[in-house]
């Protein structure tokens, strides 16, 4: 019993030292891993701290630059450096602001504290400083300057003083002869005016024994033959009468004549001594040419050309095509002259003078007219103005030279030729030119330009009248063969 109890004591002695060893040994596993952690706290406490006074020493680097650039607390550059010492190094920033601060300072050089510390503080006391003296310099060449240009301005003010005094004893003067000469020159313009108007009445008087529209006739009707559509008239090559002149034919009393509306058109084909032979263009049978009939054309009178002036566009039929071309070759060929144009594009052609008889009225200028033309046609219409040159309109000039636009018809038979099929009578001979001599011996060719040349001498081509059909003086050129 003795043995099994001291062997169940020895078992529960060794439980228990087993159980005591396991514990022991967790205990000491438990301390040295405290121990293991805590090391290794300190480890990051002495690196944290390393790290802080890394910090630290760069802090109190920029506080070192910072008030070396402000000159706070008597810091100096080698103090900048030393604290750059401890801060292990440059500082960019820091760098970047001493570099600027360098870079400002030499801005102003020596003026910035040249005996003491450069800071922005004596940098910017200096700059007061320059900027002072700067201001006193200006303000005292300002100061000069005003001072010298009020002296001026008071020199001035007594020389303007003194010219207004003498421009005012001046103009009572100057006014007076203005006055005086505008007295004289309006007695003159008086003068010019009644001497104007006796030059106007004179001129008219003067156009009053040249014949004109309706004042007396340009000639008569002496022979009508209605079978050949021919007439004879009294005025002639000795009138300077031309071939192609275009009559209009009115009605006669025993005083001329006094029909308003003429009565029938004619056109001069052969011209001789102090007759002529014409063509009719236009008649009416009611009321036919009759020997006596006066005939009239603004163009042309006995012994004289009659002056014109033209202007602008001239459209006579109405069809939007301008005429102007047209109707100064129609003035020409009936014995015209032309003195002055005023062309439809503007051109000025020669002046309006006392010879000047009718002014050709075309189309007024409107929107569409330039500015120039415009002023040239008030220049132009001033100058009939001032030579009392009496206005016509185109279409009346014409219907008074007894023109229009023809067109060609042929007539199968009729009054104005034989039969059809048969031929036509021979010309007749006039009373003038039996017996005279012919029409192109010497005397003609030395006086009509459209007649035929002189014996023996080369023939000339008679000039066409673009403007009328040509015709055979023998021969109605419309009758039918």
């Amino acid at each position: 019993m003795a043995q099994r109890g001291e062997g169940q004591g020895l078992q529960i002695a060794v439980i228990s030292f087993a159980i005591l060893a396991i514990v022991l040994a967790g205990t000491a596993y438990f301390f040295f891993a405290s121990a293991q952690s805590a090391q290794k706290e300190l480890d990051a406490g002495k690196k944290r701290a390393a790290d802080m006074q890394q910090q630290n020493a760069k802090a109190m680097h920029r506080i070192a630059a910072m008030n070396y650039v402000l000159g706070l607390e008597g810091v100096a550059k080698p103090d900048v450096e030393v604290a750059k010492g401890a801060a292990g190094g440059d500082d960019p920033k820091v760098k970047e602001l001493l570099d600027n601060f360098e870079a400002d300072i030499a801005l102003v050089g020596d003026q910035v504290a040249p005996d003491g510390a450069k800071s922005y503080r004596t940098f910017t006391m200096a700059l007061i400083a320059a900027l002072n003296k700067k201001n006193a310099n200006i303000y005292k060449q300002e100061s000069e300057k005003f001072a010298a240009e009020r002296t001026q301005m008071e020199q001035d003010k007594t020389t303007f003083t003194s010219t207004v005094t003498n421009l005012k004893s001046q103009s009572g003067s100057a006014l007076q002869k203005v006055n005086d000469e505008k007295e004289a020159v309006m007695k003159q313009n008086t003068r010019l005016m009644a001497t104007n108007q006796q030059l106007l009445e004179e001129l008219e008087r003067l156009r009053s024994k040249q014949s004109g529209l309706k004042e007396q006739p340009d000639g008569h009707i002496l022979r009508v033959d209605q079978h050949l559509r021919m007439v004879w008239i009294d005025v002639g090559r000795a009138d300077g009468l031309l071939r192609q002149t275009t009559f209009a034919v009115f009605d006669h009393d025993e005083n001329g004549y006094s029909a308003k509306k003429r009565k029938a058109r004619i056109e001069v084909i052969d011209v001789q001594d102090h007759m002529s032979e014409a063509r009719i263009l236009e008649d009416s049978p009611a009321n036919p040419i009759i020997s006596g009939d006066v005939i009239e054309t603004p163009a042309w009178s006995p012994g004289q050309r009659i002056h014109f002036a033209l202007a602008l566009k001239m459209d006579i039929n109405k069809d939007g095509v301008d005429d102007y071309d047209l109707v100064r070759n129609i003035i020409l060929l009936n014995g015209g002259m032309i003195d002055a144009e005023l062309r439809p594009d503007g051109t000025r052609i020669g002046n309006i003078d006392a010879n000047t008889r009718y002014f050709v009225v075309g189309q007024r200028p409107d929107e569409n007219t330039s500015n120039d033309t415009l002023k040239k046609f008030n220049t132009f219409y001033q100058d009939s103005q001032n030579f009392s040159v009496k206005k016509i309109q185109v279409n009346e000039l014409l219907a008074l030279m007894g023109w229009k636009s023809e067109e060609r018809t042929v007539e199968l038979a009729g009054q104005r030729g034989g039969a059809l099929g048969q031929p036509m009578p021979k010309k007749a001979v006039t009373p003038a030119a039996e017996g005279a001599a012919p029409p192109g011996g010497a005397a003609a060719a030395t006086t009509d330009p459209f007649g035929a040349p002189a014996a023996g001498a080369p023939a000339a081509a008679a000039p066409v009248d673009p403007f009328a059909p040509a015709a055979p003086a023998a021969a109605d050129p419309f009758a039918p063969k």
